[in-house]
């Protein structure tokens, strides 16, 4: 994650929106990563 914020930042403008950014970020994740993280339950937005 902190290598790719370091990229996005690095980019600048040609990174994109930060919608754009998470989008390329979550399509990055592998698939078993990506299920793992959507499976988590969070007690709020916070975490």
């Amino acid at each position: 994650m902190q290598c790719f914020l370091r990229l996005a930042g690095f980019l600048g403008v040609a990174a994109g929106t930060t919608e754009e950014q998470a989008e390329n970020f979550q399509w990055g994740l592998r698939k078993s990563t990506l299920n793992h993280l959507m499976c988590i339950l969070f007690t709020d937005v916070a975490q």
